[in-house]
């Protein structure tokens, strides 16, 4: 009895299976010559806005390497240039105050003309002229102890001296924020790049979720999740384009570049091998080369 039954769904398969290739063949052969069952293009998402940008990230433009950008800095910054004036003006007064210490020079000439002069109210008889006197004197002086003068030359030393530091410290400044600035650029530079392969990443997954949707391999979640990770990413991607934009227009304005034409940095980071100091001794060094030290210590 069991083997009848086991011959009679063998028999009812049989017939299933040979029906479903039946209707395949008639489905196939109803469908245009070299056309498969299901097109390539209805795998396809129906619209996608998706862009990515494949343009440059930064434009030909102005470019400058590290050592340009410094001495454009030193040439142009306001700050460096009234430094200097500073010096210049501590100077002249210094040479004002040396004045008061050096010999003192002074030219007298004086001329008198005569054109009638009557001897009789001398009891002589006669009378003098027409004539003319000359009289010239030149006198030299110069002081011996002047406490006052001496304390206004040192005083006039020492800010000129308090001045050329000044201007050294704000060179030095200068220096150090524009190569800050450039490495800053530099760094938004490489952090743009990383944003943007993982936004094309993420882009990418987006599509491909799109088109399994579609093919109906995975559900509506698997969808949402990866435009939540595009979404993430332009935002991500949108926050380093502004921190570069920011970087740029420091070093723009710290060098005086112009501010239209788009920044192109020529050299990039690379990793260079340091010396490791010890702090016993670099600290004398810096006590006897550091300007802050000697400014304060005038």
């Amino acid at each position: 009895m069991s083997i009848g039954r086991l011959i009679g769904a063998l028999a009812v398969l049989l017939s299933l299976i040979t029906a479903s290739w039946a209707g395949a063949a008639d489905t196939q052969a109803a469908l245009p010559a070299g056309k498969p069952a299901v097109a390539a293009d209805e795998l396809k998402p129906a619209e996608t806005s998706i862009e990515v940008s494949r343009q440059p990230i930064v434009p030909a433009g102005q470019s400058v390497s590290l050592a340009a950008a410094v001495e454009r800095a030193l040439s142009n910054q306001a700050a460096l240039r009234l430094a200097r004036e500073r010096v210049k003006e501590a100077g002249g007064r210094l040479r004002q105050s040396q004045a008061d210490l050096l010999p003192q020079a002074d030219l007298k000439a004086s001329q008198t003309r005569v054109f009638h002069d009557s001897l009789y109210s001398k009891g002589l008889a006669g009378e003098l002229g027409p004539f003319s006197s000359f009289d010239g004197r030149a006198q030299i002086s110069q002081r011996i102890f002047d406490l006052a003068a001496l304390s206004r030359w040192q005083s006039g030393e020492r800010e000129v001296r308090v001045a050329r530091f000044a201007a050294e410290l704000a060179r030095q400044q200068v220096i150090a924020q524009t190569i800050l600035f450039y490495i800053e650029a530099d760094r938004q530079e490489e952090n743009f790049q990383a944003v943007e392969e993982d936004y094309k990443l993420a882009a990418e997954i987006q599509q491909m979720a799109e088109r399994q949707f579609a093919a109906g391999i995975v559900t509506k979640l698997d969808v949402a999740r990866a435009d939540t990770r595009l979404a993430r990413e332009k935002a991500i991607r949108e926050e380093a384009r502004l921190g570069l934009n920011a970087a740029y227009f420091q070093l723009e304005r710290v060098t005086g570049l112009s501010l239209d034409m788009p920044l192109r940095l020529q050299d990039k980071l690379r990793l260079i091998p340091e010396n490791i100091y010890v702090l016993s001794d670099v600290l004398p060094v810096a006590r006897q080369n550091r300007i802050e030290l000697k400014l304060a210590a005038e």
